[in-house]
């Protein structure tokens, strides 16, 4: 059986990087990219820099995988996009063929906003948003891929109320094994709920 929990944590400075930042945007509240397979459709104000750390536990089977870190940083680059920069994790694999930890390879993308969406439903208005990256080949042996994956997410979400939304994602790798590049596709539905101000759960089903 395959089981998989995430952990957010953001890093206490939320930095802004340009004294021309406005007043309304520092009140925003912040916006997270939470670790997991569905992206969220929110966006960083201009000129801000936001730190992610998580923690992503896998279990296969016998197999177990912990990985430490997630660091992610999102920076605001205006008119409704972002640079992601992905620091990943030190993985930790325990299984009966033996255990194994290094480092996985980072990443960097771009999102943008296509469209906001609106706050009441209306199935043919969501909110749009376009994420396209890569991996990079940077982790240690056993956790690197032998040349960059690139990647595009479509993500699309919808507010049912202050509280409930869903949102899907589209994924498209080009990946690549032994040398051969090929197409792996996936798709995956979140709903989400904000328990307070403070506080939300989300749920992902993934194929």
């Amino acid at each position: 059986m395959k089981y998989r929990m995430w952990l957010l944590f953001l890093l206490p400075t939320v930095t802004a990087l340009s004294p021309m930042v406005k007043a309304e945007e520092k009140e925003q509240p912040i916006n997270s990219g939470r670790p997991g397979f569905n992206e969220t459709l929110g966006i960083i104000p201009t000129g801000r820099i936001q730190q992610e750390l998580g923690y992503v536990f896998n279990r296969d089977g016998s197999t177990r995988e912990h990985e430490l870190g997630q660091l992610m940083l999102r920076l605001g680059t205006g008119r409704g996009t972002e640079l992601q920069l992905g620091v990943n994790s030190f993985a930790l694999t325990r299984g009966s063929e033996g255990n194994s930890s290094g480092i996985q390879d980072s990443t960097i993308g771009f999102k943008v906003l296509l469209a906001k969406g609106i706050e009441e439903f209306q199935l043919f208005r969501p909110a749009v948003a376009l994420v396209a990256g890569s991996s990079m080949p940077t982790g240690a042996r056993g956790y690197r891929e032998s040349s960059w994956q690139p990647q595009a997410k479509l993500s699309l979400g919808w507010s049912f109320s202050d509280r409930l939304s869903l949102s899907t994602t589209m994924i498209s790798t080009l990946a690549s094994q032994e040398g051969r590049r090929f197409m792996q596709k996936a798709a995956g539905v979140s709903p989400a709920y904000s328990m307070t101000k403070r506080w939300g759960c989300y749920a992902e089903f993934i194929c």
